[in-house]
């Protein structure tokens, strides 16, 4: 039940910082996607006041070429596209005085003033039209910003989930860090590795009776590779220790499996604050004969009689 408020507790933590990075990535894209918009449109503008700076600039340039078509074809076409034009409006004239009595122009200079400036002007417009379509002016295209893209709750879902998977997973590797430390600390196996053998032997005898069992020493000398015998609920095991600095072999082993018969005991184990060669953990497993290393050894010791308890351990050293 108090894992499955925590399982519960966990889902509802993920789906708050789920939303919270939602709102707020949410919110920066509101703010920038309008932001992005002003400063596209400034961009823009900024572009075709470049553009049109640059185009003036590009028809004063070619202002003296334009002069000069205008002359030269203002010399030789405009002078014919003049006469035509002068010629096809004294006809009417002619025609409309001879026969109606209209008279349009009090004489021809002033109808050849006016056709010369028409004339001009058409020309004129036409080069300028030329020269505008055919504009050469060249600009790189505008840098706008990107838009914002807005914010997928999926892969901010999946984010937050991997981060959350790795935190879970570095505290959980914390906090086994520290229950190692602890056990050893607790155990004091640093002080069972300086104890001699007998003294090993009484040491284990009592970590037995704190876990409630039945203990008997076997003699010192002639034990037939037995040193304890305990005895609970029914079962009686022979048990072997050995204080070692050097790991332990498959002697040890075979003794105490010949001595479970001997003691008329159901069961064997060898108890060592060091550890077994693989020849012996191999036996041992045939044989049927329970193994203490110095790793379970730890554990057993962390929990019988612990020298310091866990949370005065985390007080002393990670407060």
């Amino acid at each position: 039940m108090r894992k499955s408020r925590t399982t519960k507790s966990w889902h509802f933590g993920v789906d708050c910082e789920i939303d919270r990075i939602y709102k707020a990535e949410e919110l920066k894209h509101r703010n920038s996607f309008q932001k992005i918009i002003d400063e596209n449109k400034a961009i823009m503008r900024k572009y075709e006041d470049n553009f049109a700076s640059e185009r003036v600039k590009y028809l004063v340039k070619k202002l003296p070429t334009c002069i000069l078509f205008v002359g030269m074809g203002f010399a030789t076409l405009g002078w014919w596209v003049s006469f035509i034009i002068q010629f096809a409006l004294v006809s009417v004239e002619a025609l409309s005085q001879r026969f109606l009595g209209w008279q349009f122009y009090k004489g021809f200079g002033e109808f050849c003033t006016l056709n010369y400036w028409i004339s001009a002007s058409i020309f004129m417009l036409v080069i300028f039209i030329y020269f505008w379509h055919n504009d050469e002016t060249e600009m790189p295209e505008p840098q706008l910003i990107p838009e914002s893209v807005p914010p997928d709750r999926k892969k901010i879902e999946d984010d937050v989930l991997t981060e959350a998977g790795k935190q879970i997973s570095m505290v959980t590797a914390y906090k086994k860090r520290i229950l190692e430390e602890y056990i050893l600390v607790a155990s004091d196996i640093h002080e069972v590795d300086k104890m001699e053998g007998v003294e090993f032997e009484h040491f284990l005898a009592d970590v037995f009776r704190r876990k409630g069992y039945k203990v008997q020493l076997t003699p010192a000398s002639g034990d037939d590779g037995v040193d304890l015998i305990i005895m609970k609920a029914g079962r009686k095991i022979a048990v072997q220790c050995k204080r070692y600095s050097g790991t332990v072999g498959n002697s040890a082993v075979q003794e105490v499996f010949a001595g479970k018969s001997f003691y008329d005991c159901d069961e064997a184990m060898v108890v060592t604050n060091s550890t077994l060669t693989a020849p012996a953990v191999n036996t041992a497993r045939k044989l049927g004969v329970t193994l203490w290393e110095r790793s379970r050894l730890i554990e057993e010791l962390a929990q019988t009689q612990a020298s310091i308890e866990f949370e005065d351990y985390l007080e002393r050293y990670y407060a």
